[in-house]
């Protein structure tokens, strides 16, 4: 499936004008890639409960209900506040906007030694900030039409996932059968060891984002910061991004408290604090474990790889592609096994 996407991206590349059919294809094919993906999610629980002599049909009914109704829920309960939050934002965006001009001036003023291209730079940049927020939030509410039809097209994903749960055996062998016999074996070996390293990683992040998140979401809250339910999602979602996603979900945290107080941009700062304290020595040691042994240094540049290629898609997938990419190298050039085979 990812050598598909990456080639229909190397399409799009080398000919733009197929641009409307690459729209096309995707739009097709991404209910299967996610209901895929959460498939590869819940599977292990749903080996736990068979293991329990739980019938496979049974313990995927029982997954269903908790995650499927867990998500029906949260999007009952969250969605509308979070657009209320959005809506308050747009019509409070211009008010903010001179509370960070007032700043500005006064930054103006101690900066006066400077030429004055500096100050005109920093007006152009303070611009386009203020023009590129109030489009994103507008273009939430004018597309949201479109989400509305993208939520129709997920409404076929839980169907997908039960076949997907429910015969995901069948799958893997036919997968299998694609390679030659001699093949296979080794094949099925790369797939485990990129289970092990890959899927751990995930499914533990995922867990430690949606804590992150609530965490977030229930402190900004408590001490009364200006919406709170989007910038906890907004944390807890660049949380998923390795080094670079605390600093990208505490921007728009600050930013926010900035038009309140000095004293609740000290508390926001205390909370993204202590947040990433737990998330580093309680979380992702106990969740998330020792799954990627990659060195700083590689994630680092596998993630300006992936934002230079891909943008914020990029970000998300950098690092659990070059965890597949370290294995399958790992396996073809230093596995005994592929080589006695």
């Amino acid at each position: 499936m990812l050598i598909v996407i990456c080639f229909l991206y190397l399409l799009f590349l080398v000919f733009p004008h197929l641009m409307d059919i690459f729209i096309l294809i995707i739009r097709i094919i991404s209910p299967f890639i996610i209901a895929a993906f959460i498939a590869y999610l819940l599977h292990p629980l749903v080996d736990f409960l068979h293991r329990y002599s739980i019938p496979r049909t049974i313990a995927i009914l029982l997954i269903y209900f908790f995650f499927f109704g867990g998500l029906a829920w949260l999007f009952y309960h969250f969605t509308p506040i979070i657009v209320k939050q959005l809506q308050d934002l747009n019509e409070n965006l211009p008010a903010m906007i001179n509370s960070y001009q007032v700043i500005i001036q006064e930054f103006y003023i101690k900066t006066a030694f400077l030429p004055e291209t500096f100050h005109d730079k920093m007006d152009e940049w303070f611009l386009d900030i203020e023009n590129s927020l109030t489009e994103s939030i507008r273009g939430i509410f004018n597309h949201m039409n479109k989400w509305f039809d993208f939520f129709f097209i997920l409404a076929v994903i839980p169907v997908l996932v039960f076949y997907f749960l429910k015969d995901i055996e069948k799958i893997q062998k036919r997968a299998l059968r694609l390679f030659p016999s001699k093949f296979q074996k080794p094949m099925r070996g790369l797939a485990s060891n990129i289970d092990r390293d890959l899927g751990n990683y995930i499914r533990g992040q995922f867990i430690v984002c949606f804590i992150l998140g609530l965490l977030s979401y229930l402190l900004l809250d408590y001490f009364n910061l200006n919406y709170p339910l989007v910038l906890g999602s907004i944390i807890g979602l660049t949380n998923f991004i390795p080094y670079f996603g605390p600093i990208l979900g505490a921007i728009p945290v600050v930013l926010v408290a900035f038009t309140t107080s000095i004293k609740m941009v000290g508390i926001s700062l205390i909370i993204i604090i202590t947040l990433q304290i737990i998330e580093g020595n309680i979380l992702s040691p106990y969740i998330v474990g020792k799954s990627v042994h990659l060195h700083p240094v590689y994630i680092i540049l596998s993630l300006f790889i992936g934002i230079e290629v891909a943008g914020l898609i990029g970000l998300l997938v950098a690092v659990p592609l070059l965890t597949i990419f370290r294995v399958v190298v790992r396996f073809f050039f230093f596995s005994n096994r592929w080589q006695n085979d």
